[in-house]
């Protein structure tokens, strides 16, 4: 998985590369912001409708359309290259039968136009992120009527709830087994103790079994079948857990074929029949080794507040191993500036897919055409880091959203605005407390917007490194 796949995973990273999942939820586990959220969650009657009820109240779920308003467009041509061509395409394939299944059903409005959209080579821009990013944007310049408070989509949303279940150690010390089902057109999540299942179809539905039962007599004539392929609307390919991933269509699974076996007959007790996906045999599956996450979630679940969570991370990270890998995950996914390598912040930048759209807002429509330009729009946002932590990175799209940066925020907002321009390499370097940024003769320190000697930037090394690497 690339690194910087973790720090704002899209759409098709999630379909390509479900171990993204893992780290987004244990950086939501780090956030004092969710336990905050979900502090009431272990004390409830009904744990499990706590966490769904605060997941459900503190966030607005987007439509493909208001997306796109939004965050703009991934380039399909450009994820192709990325992801790999055969893997986009079967995506595409599931989405473009899901979305005519949708419409037979008459799930659609007159107004929807995802189908054309993907026609000329685009797709709406879902990117997920922490819950501290998500939050960052309630703040937006603009108002509510022009960005929601808190957006999110199926994927942010189960990773959240998932993620308020992990900040409740005696809820999930109950849990037999819980995990991400996945079509390539939603994201849900199931978990089970005993004999009595749960789904959390959304953030307005979580079913019992009985509850399930009693949808599918009323809406569905009985039929299950009928019920889960309207629910899903496509083919549920993937199931993540914390010990990893089974991907049916590929054939893999880093989840041990017993785990697999008790998944499924879970799945299978719960919704009467096998979904599509999951009906086929799953003797094919080629066996990987589990997931490192797993042994990071076994300590993080015995944590009792957003720092020790930090904690365990952090002395994951320091430890060395396959346990530290799975660490430096989480804490990129967090936006931790407290990682070797700060490339993964550079390489999802640059791709933001909603960076146009924030530079145009913030610049009347013209793109910056010189490094005056650049500067004016760099200097823009208020002091004060985006994330409320300076010892995080936000990328520039969330920045220029967010109205304000700490001085390593600017520093990348400035570095990836003079790329553009394409005049020269560009280097930054990030100290404990500022960052300066230079392009040929120009060196500015992000603190200050002031120009200083452009040797005090060397041109070796990483494009985006910490001093002490410069």
């Amino acid at each position: 998985m690339d690194p910087s796949q973790v720090v704002a995973p899209d759409l098709f990273d999630a379909i390509v590369a479900p171990g993204v999942l893992l780290p987004l939820v244990m950086a939501n586990a780090m956030s004092p912001r969710l336990w905050r959220m979900g502090r009431k969650v272990a004390q409830a009657d009904d744990p499990l409708e706590a966490a769904r009820r605060v997941v459900d109240t503190s966030f607005t779920h987007l439509q493909p359309q208001r997306v796109a308003e939004i965050q703009g467009y991934l380039d399909l041509d450009g994820e192709r290259r990325r992801l790999g061509a055969a893997a986009v395409d079967r995506a595409i394939a599931d989405i473009d039968a899901g979305w005519d299944a949708r419409r037979a059903r008459g799930l659609l409005g007159d107004d929807d136009d995802l189908q054309d959209v993907i026609a000329t080579g685009r797709f709406p821009a879902y990117t997920y992120a922490n819950v501290d990013v998500i939050a960052a944007a309630r703040r937006a310049p603009g108002g509510p009527g022009q960005r929601p408070r808190g957006l999110t989509s199926c994927l942010d949303e189960a990773a959240l709830f998932a993620a308020l279940l992990l900040s409740a150690p005696k809820v999930t010390a109950r849990l037999d087994g819980i995990a991400m089902l996945a079509s390539d057109l939603h994201c849900t999540v199931f978990g089970w103790t005993g004999n009595q299942a749960w789904w959390l179809w959304s953030k307005r539905d979580l079913f019992t079994h009985e509850a399930f039962a009693e949808r599918v007599e009323v809406h569905h004539g009985g039929d299950r079948r009928d019920a889960i392929d309207a629910m899903m609307s496509a083919p549920i390919r993937r199931i993540v857990s914390r010990r990893g991933s089974l991907d049916s269509l590929a054939g893999t699974s880093s989840l041990p074929p017993d785990e697999v076996q008790r998944t499924l007959e879970a799945i299978k007790g719960f919704f009467g029949v096998l979904p599509r996906g999951l009906d086929t045999p799953m003797d094919h599956l080629r066996f990987t080794p589990p997931s490192a996450h797993d042994a990071l979630f076994t300590r993080a679940v015995t944590c009792d507040s957003a720092e020790e969570v930090q904690g365990v991370v952090r002395a994951t990270h320091a430890g060395g191993g396959a346990d530290a890998a799975a660490a430096t995950e989480a804490l990129v996914a967090f936006r931790s500036l407290e990682v070797p390598d700060l490339m993964p912040y550079l390489d999802a930048a640059r791709r933001a897919p909603g960076f146009g759209l924030a530079v145009a807002r913030a610049s009347g429509g013209a793109p910056p055409a010189s490094p005056d330009d650049v500067l004016r729009i760099a200097a823009a946002p208020d002091d004060g880091a985006a994330l409320g932590d300076a010892s995080r990175m936000a990328l520039p799209d969330e920045v220029l959203a967010r109205g304000s940066c700490s001085p390593p925020e600017r520093a990348l907002l400035l570095h990836v605005l003079l790329e553009q321009l394409g005049d020269a390499p560009v280097r930054t370097v990030i100290t404990d407390d500022d960052a300066v940024t230079r392009m040929g003769d120009l060196a500015v320190r992000a603190s200050t917007g002031a120009r200083v000697d452009a040797a005090a930037v060397g041109l070796d090394g990483p494009a985006l490194a910490h001093a002490a690497a410069a």
